[in-house]
């Protein structure tokens, strides 16, 4: 009964000292991507740019001298529910853009659950197609968007993948 006791105990150790599937790298700082203000950190992959200079607290992830395709980053703090927040989003784009929304799924992407709703629109004769992927933890959402032009040929699922992977919310 002692030796439960004490593997137990050490158990909870390990866990409060960061294992039992926890990050314990300290230094986000080292990350492409880092703010305290938004309490998340995260990589790019190569040839990305990261820019957080917009005044609306968007992130933009950009391809090195790329309009299209794109991706953004936005914490919400968000006081409803999943089906408000979905519905706040829904309005929004098609308030927007005039988008059409074209369904929505739940996946796993870089090792995250999100929800993915799905947008597409005309704009600047492209047809765009956006994707907003929804990852929640203790009522905040965290949204990463892509937004893509089909009539360019290049989607960024290895991207966004690359980027989920690596996203951790600073607590």
């Amino acid at each position: 009964m002692k030796k439960i006791a004490i593997a137990a105990a050490l158990i909870s150790i390990i866990c409060l000292l960061g294992g039992c599937g926890r990050s314990t790298q300290t230094d986000y700082t080292a990350m492409d991507f880092y703010s305290e203000e938004l309490g998340v950190a995260f990589d790019v992959p190569e040839g990305y740019t990261v820019d957080s200079s917009d005044p609306d607290g968007y992130v933009f992830i950009c391809e090195n001298g790329r309009a299209v395709p794109y991706m953004m980053f936005k914490k919400y703090d968000f006081a409803g529910g999943i089906d408000d927040f979905k519905a706040q989003i829904k309005k929004s784009v098609a308030d927007t853009f005039g988008s059409s929304f074209k369904g929505e799924q739940h996946n796993n992407i870089g090792g995250k659950k999100v929800l993915v709703l799905k947008f597409s629109y005309q704009l600047d004769g492209y047809t765009i197609s956006d994707a907003r992927c929804i990852y929640e933890k203790g009522g905040t959402y965290y949204v990463f968007t892509t937004k893509e032009a089909s009539d360019l040929g290049h989607n960024l699922n290895a991207e966004l993948d690359f980027v989920m992977k690596s996203f951790i919310i600073i607590e």
